[in-house]
């Protein structure tokens, strides 16, 4: 940016999600109205600011002062060589496979998610397996009180990528409960149906042609888990439209391309300037 005009111009990518950074403390709000300056002193020197949604748009385009013309919106992607729906590998069992992965900590909420499927709307008719324990006080927390619930729960380390795709084309649903990542995207790449809880803004784009359902609420849960397995019984799930739908919008190729035209687009403005 000091460089000035000898500078080519640079697209700033918001690596965070913004959509979680609503209340921050002093410290936070003095970097961003300094780095707001800085964006607007020499916004003829930068062509754009990709963020990962349009929520995260109206949020950091407020806290930085900068126009919403200087983002462009690109999606998180994901491998679809690895994560894509392999028929063969669902649950073929009587119970419904619930199933989540991901780092293990209190913000994913995974004790709800055993508490709710431990009474007696899901006991006896539910099995979850859980991808990412680590032996630390909320993980042996966790295992503690599946001793007190009536379901099968099966708790598994951390997985490669691969492992991961077998674990998503198993299950029948995939739940998050707290914070989410990546991995909501990569279980719908392997026609896995997402229950997601809607904790921050804009998490519709995760669920949008049937690929999942947002619940806010504990009732809520119950019956958008419920409608699954509803769906589940009747073989109404289209594993395979949610691969498509997630790879038509989501996969490495798409959004490469997408990177890839607006970094042309500022070699243009390079020269223009």
């Amino acid at each position: 940016l000091f460089a000035g005009k000898k500078c080519p111009p640079i697209v700033f990518s918001d690596h965070s999600d913004t959509r979680t950074h609503k209340r921050e403390g002093v410290l936070s709000k003095i970097f961003f109205s300094l780095l707001g300056r800085l964006l607007n002193f020499f916004q003829n020197s930068y062509f754009k600011i990709i963020s990962f949604s349009e929520v995260g748009i109206t949020v950091i385009s407020k806290k930085l002062n900068v126009p919403i013309s200087k983002f462009e919106i690109i999606p998180l992607g994901y491998d679809q060589d690895t994560f894509n729906f392999k028929e063969q590998t669902k649950n073929s069992d009587a119970k419904f496979i619930i199933g989540f992965a991901g780092k293990i900590s209190p913000q994913k909420r995974i004790d709800f998610l055993i508490r709710e499927l431990g009474t007696d709307l899901f006991k006896n008719k539910v099995k979850l397996l859980i991808v990412g324990y680590s032996d630390d006080e909320y993980g042996q927390s966790l295992k503690k009180l599946a001793l007190d619930v009536d379901i099968e729960i099966e708790f598994r380390p951390f997985a490669d990528s691969n492992s991961l795709a077998v674990f998503y084309n198993y299950i029948d649903l995939a739940v998050y409960p707290g914070g989410i990542s990546i991995t909501t995207i990569e279980a719908n790449g392997c026609g896995t149906p997402v229950l997601i809880f809607e904790s921050i803004d804009g998490l519709d784009e995760r669920t949008k042609d049937g690929r999942g359902l947002l619940f806010k609420s504990v009732d809520e849960f119950r019956m958008q888990l419920k409608r699954f397995m509803d769906m589940y019984e009747d073989g109404s799930i289209d594993n395979a439209h949610i691969e498509l739908a997630t790879k038509s919008k989501f996969s490495w190729a798409i959004i490469k391309d997408k990177y890839l035209k607006v970094y042309n687009q500022s070699l243009l403005y390079e020269r223009k300037s």
